[in-house]
């Protein structure tokens, strides 16, 4: 396992990220330093746009070493080269020094490298602090795209929610100790599942004695991590049936994927200046069999389809001349997309594509607060893809044509991305051309460590997959879904799922019956 990196956990990076993303995208913009206060000294604090404001700092037109926030250009604070530390200087309450705790490197989406500090402390002390839950922050700047992990801290973090958790670590036990999960009777157990689920959100939401954290975004907030608490914790006894139901189809698909390989945009018709690589998209949707819950599986495919949209758009920007207007410039739409995904598809070759759709679809319930309609729309549009590929035929294309060659493994992408993102960056002299002083030692790119973790899991991943065949299949280890130590155990006949009625649509194929029961108005079966 790799280390966990202080942004991935952080919550004012985590702030800047969703609620205050315009704040951190002009800030990426015109390279400002963005100060991040450690993780541990934040707990209770209230992130405010005027938190945020008062520390991303830009350069002062006179003085080198000096800054200015971006709230204030009365707020000044200075950094030496050779210091470890900020000096907090005027228009804050207390003139100070905060330690320089290590030092980030990112890149705008002009490739040109800012600086992210993490230090020790905020820079104004007066900052409100609060003992109990906040709406504003709690439930602002929870995101459901998160991992079990986040989850299930987030739940613990609540004192009155520990009555319903316990309850929930019973029912997740006896679950995983005597109920059988049958290939055939899956949606029986999406149907049992859902009830622990909505059962224990109902009491974690009654526990709350403040009535101001009723509000609807609360509610689903904790609806979600609940719902992906149940999900991850059976994943170990779940997935593997899931994969089972769909094993034939899954092999069919990769089977399809390997025979296509060099397949492009321009086989398939779609315009020139929509036809270019996207790399990013295939390294994304390429782990998706590592991820755990159906949230963060939906969201893959989301970030799948955001980074098509930009590399293929600045692709048709960057193909027109010089002084044609934005709205004349070609724009991406779902006829050029479902083609270009299907290539994205050959070249990732998803192990569990179908698994993973069918794992999305039923066991995926909550009412997202946000991005609902999207996240439907990244389902429906991947489901249409896979079946486009699967019915289609390519025997007439030549793949040898188009300036095809051979195609790349994932883990080769990684690698050539991060090479011609290397080569296309500036990085900056942190040292200014003196030997390191022992105080901190700037960071190593945090685009280049999350690289190596795709490549890792995806290495694990594989090893995984040709290990399964080989290995008996354990019984599942019965925990505490929030820590402690578990045993192994062997199911009980007498919980076993009962047969329920589940009409075989063979004659339309499962991708056109489910548009039958019209996503966009109900997310996730529950029937």
């Amino acid at each position: 396992m790799s280390e966990i990196d202080e942004l991935d956990i952080n919550p004012f990076f985590k702030a800047l990220q969703n609620k205050y993303l315009s704040s951190y995208e002009r800030a990426q913009e015109e390279c400002n330093l963005i100060c991040i206060p450690q993780s541990e000294c934040l707990q209770g604090v209230v992130i405010t746009e005027k938190f945020v404001d008062t520390h991303i700092l830009k350069p002062s037109p006179f003085f080198k070493g000096q800054y200015r926030t971006v709230r204030s250009d009365k707020q000044i604070v200075t950094i030496d080269d050779d210091s470890d530390c900020i000096h907090v200087q005027e228009g804050f309450p207390t003139k100070t020094k905060i330690k320089i705790i290590s030092e980030e490197l990112g890149y705008n989406k002009e490739y040109k490298p800012y600086k992210m500090l993490i230090i020790a402390r905020p820079l104004d002390h007066n900052v409100l602090r609060q003992s109990t839950i906040d709406t504003s922050s709690s439930s602002g700047e929870f995101s459901l795209k998160c991992s079990l992990k986040d989850c299930k801290e987030y739940l613990k973090s609540v004192p009155e929610f520990s009555k319903p958790l316990k309850e929930l670590d019973d029912q997740i036990q006896k679950f995983m100790k005597s109920y059988v999960i049958l290939k055939d009777y899956l949606l029986e157990a999406a149907h049992r599942l859902n009830d622990i689920a909505t059962t224990t959100s109902e009491k974690c939401i009654k526990s709350i004695k403040d009535k101001k954290l009723s509000a609807q975004k609360f509610r689903d907030i904790v609806t979600a991590a609940v719902e992906t608490c149940v999900i991850g914790s059976v994943h170990q006894k779940l997935y593997p049936v899931v994969c089972s139901k769909c094993a034939d189809e899954d092999r069919m698909m990769l089977t399809k994927c390997r025979s296509l390989n060099g397949l492009t945009p321009d086989h398939l018709g779609v315009p020139g200046h929509f036809s270019c690589p996207v790399t990013s998209a295939v390294v994304e949707l390429a782990h998706l069999d590592g991820l755990v819950t159906p949230i963060e599986k939906l969201y893959c495919l989301k970030t799948t389809i955001d980074n098509i949209t930009e590399d293929i758009n600045k692709n048709a920007r960057a193909s027109q001349p010089l002084g044609v207007p934005d709205e004349d410039i070609p724009c991406l739409t779902s006829d050029e997309l479902l083609p270009i995904l299907v290539t994205v598809l050959v070249q990732a070759k998803c192990n569990h594509i179908h698994t993973d759709l069918f794992y999305m679809e039923n066991f995926y319930w909550s009412a997202a607060y946000r991005n609902k309609d999207t996240l439907s729309y990244c389902l429906v549009t991947f489901k249409a893809a896979v079946q486009y590929l699967m019915t289609s035929s390519f025997d007439d294309i030549d793949l040898k044509t188009h300036g095809a060659k051979n195609e790349m493994s994932v883990r080769e992408l990684v690698e050539n991305r991060r090479a011609s993102f290397s080569k296309n960056v500036e990085y900056p002299d942190t040292n200014n051309g003196k030997e390191d002083s022992g105080n901190y030692v700037p960071s190593r790119s945090r685009y280049d460590r999350q690289m190596d973790n795709i490549t890792k899991m995806l290495e694990e991943s594989t090893k995984d997959m040709g290990s399964a065949k080989a290995k008996p299949v354990r019984q599942p280890i019965v925990a505490s879904i929030f820590g402690g130590q578990g045993t192994s155990v062997s199911p009980q006949p007498e919980d076993m799922a009962q047969p329920v009625t589940q009409s075989k649509k063979e004659d339309m194929g499962d991708f056109l019956s489910s548009l039958q029961n019209d996503m966009f108005l109900s997310f996730g079966k529950q029937t």
